[in-house]
């Protein structure tokens, strides 16, 4: 990695830090708080190492796939936000839900938001492999699965048995799959 590199790691980092330590009182998980602080430091790290390869040649088959995978991180994103604030009666963070939320891509998948992150760092990691690309992209997965996990644990204390049936008809991430 380029010293330039590093600057931009440790600059885009500041405000993931700070969003952790933020929320950290807020959302009242530790566990959840740095398994997500993981997973996003691993994706920033994925755009820093190599975003020349995001425009060059876009039609080719892998980064039509690539800008699959990056549109539908935008919309489970945008879409799982307006539903937790509009349906999902918050309390404050919109993650502090008093209503389990079950339409749209909820009806599908327990973590639109963790989902849209999965999405994201395997459409950046397509854009160009790399192994250290790839190694980043599982990092960030295997992250993102811990705070989901962490998250369903609070949530069955929270909904009780309304998520546990939820969670028998819905997977994690991708729907029918995982």
């Amino acid at each position: 990695m380029s010293s330039r590199q590093w600057l931009e790691l440790a600059l885009y980092s500041v405000p993931v830090v700070l969003l952790t330590f933020g929320t950290w009182r807020a959302m009242g998980s530790v566990p959840r708080t740095l398994w997500r602080m993981v997973a996003l430091e691993a994706s920033l790290a994925l755009v820093v190492l190599e975003p020349q390869g995001w425009f060059v040649a876009p039609w080719t088959p892998l980064h039509v796939i690539s800008w699959t995978f990056l549109l539908i991180s935008i919309y489970l994103v945008v879409d799982a936000v307006c539903r937790l604030l509009g349906l999902g009666k918050p309390r404050g963070w919109p993650e502090k839900t008093t209503v389990l939320v079950k339409s749209g891509p909820y009806r599908y998948i327990r973590h639109p938001m963790y989902a849209s992150l999965v999405y994201f760092v395997w459409g950046a990691v397509l854009k160009e492999l790399f192994p250290t690309g790839v190694l980043l992209a599982l990092v960030a997965t295997a992250a993102a699965w811990a705070s989901a996990r962490a998250e369903e644990a609070e949530n069955l204390r929270k909904f009780g048995r309304a998520y546990a049936d939820y969670a028998t008809h819905t997977k994690m991430f991708v729907p029918f799959i995982w």
